[in-house]
This record gives C-alpha cells, sequence and structure tokens, in this order.
C-alpha cells in the first residue's frame, strides 16, 4: 500500500538568481523536488552554503526515499523537521519510509504528529491506518480508516483496509 502513495514534494525558494553559474549549473534550480543524483549533488551543496535551508533537505530526502536510501532519507527528513517543524509533510514522507523499512512505530508516531498538525490530512489517517493493520492493531486501524473515508468518501485506499479488516460497511 505504501509503495502507492507519492511522496509529497516541497520546492526550494528564497535562493537568489546571485547564486547561479553558468545555465544548468544553478544548484537552486537543481535542489527541486525530483529524483536522481544531479538533485541530491544539487541539494547537498546548497547545504554546504546554508545547512539552516530546511527546504534542501526535505528535497534531498525526497530524492533519497525514491532511490531506496532509507537512511539518508530519514536523516534529511529529520534534520527538515529540527530546522523546521511547520514542514509537516517531513513527518509524513518519514512516516512512508519508516514504514517501508518496517519500522511501523515509528511511522505510526510520525503520522499522529501530522494528524495534530493538520487533521485534516486524510492521507495520514489511511498511511497510520495501513501502520495500525501492519502491527496488528485492528481497531485503530478501523478507526483511521473510517476517518479517512469521512474525510473523502471516495479513498479506495481507505475502503479496502476496512475490506481487509472485514469491517466495510
Amino acid at each position: 500500500m505504501f509503495a502507492s502513495l507519492a511522496l509529497a514534494l516541497v520546492f526550494v525558494a528564497g535562493l537568489s538568481a546571485a547564486n547561479a553559474g553558468s545555465p544548468g549549473s544553478d544548484p537552486a534550480a537543481d535542489c527541486k523536488p525530483a529524483r536522481g543524483d544531479a538533485v541530491i549533488a544539487s541539494c547537498t551543496e546548497i547545504i554546504a552554503r546554508d545547512p539552516n535551508f530546511a527546504p534542501a533537505y526535505f528535497n534531498r530526502g525526497v530524492a533519497y526515499a525514491h532511490k531506496g536510501e532509507h537512511g539518508k532519507a530519514i536523516a534529511d527528513y529529520s534534520k527538515t523537521i529540527a530546522l523546521d517543524p511547520n514542514i509537516v509533510q517531513a513527518y509524513h514522507n518519514r512516516g512512508i519510509v519508516y514504514a517501508k523499512t518496517g519500522e511501523t512505530a515509528h511511522a505510526i508516531a510520525d503520522y499522529t504528529m501530522v494528524i495534530e498538525i493538520d487533521p485534516g490530512n486524510e492521507r495520514a489517517y489511511v498511511n497510520r491506518g495501513s501502520a495500525y493493520e501492519k502491527s496488528a492493531k485492528r481497531r485503530e486501524a478501523i478507526a483511521d480508516y473510517r476517518k479517512a473515508l469521512a474525510l473523502d468518501p471516495n479513498d479506495q485506499y481507505a475502503r479496502e483496509g476496512l475490506q481487509r479488516l472485514g469491517a466495510a460497511d
């Protein structure tokens, strides 16, 4: 289920054109939410210049996650959160990576944080429900899937979760 949920993205903003070299060599333009080693290199260059620029860590975390470098993705999402706890998607993405690595307790904690900050985040309920389901916490999983459906009655993942748990209406 987690593989079908896309990692959300944050754009790097606030870097001036003065940071640009020749065309195609601007780390600010290249450190964008995407996949690949070029993104990682560009974001790393920005971080070297400004180690407190949270969006560069976030975007590099997205690239690491897409490459399957889970430890590095978790580290970058954690650094993003330490620098700017208002980047809610860093908690969500870190939760997705934790879930992929079988660290469901950590995933549940991150999804819970997303829900505390943004109670209308339907995806966090679906993902937390899935993590509860994998942790054999049936009651909690059902509650989260139902909450997700209350927020988005068309959510197929929540419906499928309830069906798996024998709780579909």
